[in-house]
């Protein structure tokens, strides 16, 4: 006996997970129906969350909600026939590039995963490594288990991102196989200049420890 806007709204929070108010705004997609606005589905959101419809709330301000995994199973398979995949997939799409504007990256790339855009969750990877870099190599290295092998294997950019991994834990000896990969992927292409930069710093950076100073 719900309307539908509200049957709309317990459907993509529920796809969701965890959510709050913007997350939720940012991705809610109107029924054909529905003809509310912006203002109305404040007051939808807000009538949720008073309604405590087995909702945990995850911090002390109640800004990020959560329903009981068993109440959440109950609404994905009640509403799982009425929405099509392809809206689906526009719900969860639109929550990564939420979590990636507001910086929470490991939320985007398991989203990203999720909606199967793999090609997306490498680009997210390569666009925000070098920044974790700077606050450790494990973040990066969890990202990269999260991706397909064969994937990385064949990416120039990605197969880097293992040699600074290896770098990072002072695991040198894990980097000229890398390297070798690097330049048999590389061979008989116009590799991007980024990506050259990288290999002439492992390629120099080895050449010194091993005494050939004028080469490095």
């Amino acid at each position: 006996g719900l309307p539908g806007e509200m049957k709309d709204l317990l459907f993509s929070t529920a796809l969701l997970g965890n959510f709050c108010f913007d997350l939720i705004k940012s991705c809610y997609i109107k029924s054909e129906n529905d003809t509310s606005n912006e203002a109305n589905f404040d007051e939808l959101f807000d009538q949720l969350i008073k309604s405590d419809l087995f909702l945990i709330s995850l911090d002390d301000n109640r800004k990020w909600f959560r329903y009981h995994h068993l109440f959440q199973r109950i609404l994905l398979n009640q509403f799982k026939n009425k929405y099509n995949s392809e809206r689906i997939h526009c719900i969860i799409l639109a929550a990564a590039r939420w979590y990636e504007k507001e910086g929470m990256i490991d939320q985007a790339l398991n989203k990203l995963i999720l909606a199967g855009e793999v090609s997306q969750a490498a680009e997210l990877v390569k666009a925000h490594a070098h920044a974790e870099f700077l606050k450790g190599v494990g973040k990066v290295n969890t990202w990269l288990n999260k991706l397909p092998h064969e994937l990385i294997e064949n990416n120039p950019s990605l197969l880097l991102l293992t040699a600074w991994h290896a770098f990072g834990q002072f695991h040198l000896e894990k980097i000229p196989p890398i390297l070798e990969k690097l330049r048999r992927l590389i061979k008989d292409t116009e590799p991007d200049s980024q990506v050259l930069s990288e290999l002439y710093f492992f390629e120099g950076n080895f050449q010194y420890w091993m005494g050939d100073t004028e080469g490095s």
